[in-house]
C-alpha cells in the first residue's frame, strides 16, 4: 500500500472510528451509505462492485445481529449472548472465505451470466487487507466469546466454586469497543480506498503477470 493509500485508509479509519464510538448503529448505516456510494461511484468497475457487494452484505447482516440484541426474551443471558457473538463469528468465516476467493467467484458469476466483464476481473489490494482484517476481528470475537462464557459459568450449571473464579473476567469486554471498533473503522477506509487507487492497482499487477 503506497502513501496516497495509506493516507486514505488512515483518514477514513479515524472519522469512521469516531462514529463508532458515538453510536454503533449510526456507524453501521454510515457504512452502508458509503459502500453504496463507492458502488455507485465505481459501478462500471467490477472489481469495486463485487467487493463493495461482500462487505455491503457483511455490513447489512452485522445490522441485523445489533438489531437483535435487545430481543432476548426469556433467553438465558448466556446462551443468548453466545449465539450473538456466534452469528458474528460466522459472518466474519464466510466473508473471510468470499474474499479470499472473490476473483474466482466473480468470474464464475460472470460466466454463469454470459457477461463481458470477465476479462475484467482481476485481484486488486482490498482482498486481502480486508480478509486480513476480518480476520483479525474474528481473533477478537472469538476471545470476547469465550470471556463471555468463561464470565457466566454458573448460568451453565457449574458449581459456584469453579464458576466465581471467572466472573470478574472482564479484560475483553471492557476493551471490546477499543479493538474492535477502530478494525471496522479500517475496512470502512480500505472501501473508500477504493474509489482512487483500485485500477491504479489492478494495471500494477497485469504489468507484473509474465507474457
Amino acid at each position: 500500500m503506497n502513501a496516497l493509500n495509506f493516507l486514505i485508509v488512515a483518514v477514513a479509519a479515524t472519522a469512521f472510528t469516531g462514529i463508532l464510538f458515538a453510536d454503533a448503529n449510526a456507524y453501521v448505516l454510515a457504512m452502508l451509505a458509503l459502500t453504496a456510494a463507492v458502488m455507485y461511484i465505481k459501478r462500471k468497475n467490477i472489481n469495486v462492485l463485487h467487493i463493495g457487494g461482500i462487505v455491503l452484505i457483511t455490513a447489512l447482516l452485522e445490522y441485523v445481529i445489533i438489531l437483535l440484541v435487545p430481543l432476548r426474551g426469556d433467553i438465558p443471558t448466556v446462551y443468548w449472548g453466545t449465539f450473538i457473538f456466534g452469528a458474528q463469528i460466522l459472518i466474519c468465516y464466510i466473508t473471510i472465505r468470499v474474499l479470499v476467493l472473490r476473483t474466482y467467484l466473480s468470474r464464475k458469476y460472470l460466466i454463469k451470466y454470459n457477461s463481458d466483464k470477465v476479462g475484467d476481473v482481476n485481484l486488486t489490494h482490498a482482498e486481502g487487507i480486508l480478509a486480513g482484517t476480518y480476520r483479525i476481528i474474528t481473533i477478537v470475537m472469538w476471545l470476547a466469546l469465550a470471556e463471555y462464557i468463561l464470565r457466566n459459568l454458573d448460568q451453565l450449571g457449574i458449581n459456584n466454586e469453579i464458576s466465581n473464579l471467572f466472573q470478574n473476567w472482564r479484560f475483553v469486554y471492557d476493551n471490546y469497543e477499543f479493538a474492535i471498533y477502530p478494525l471496522r473503522a479500517f475496512v470502512s477506509g480500505v472501501v473508500l480506498s477504493m474509489l482512487f487507487v483500485t485500477k491504479l492497482d489492478t494495471e500494477r499487477l497485469e504489468k507484473k503477470q509474465p507474457a
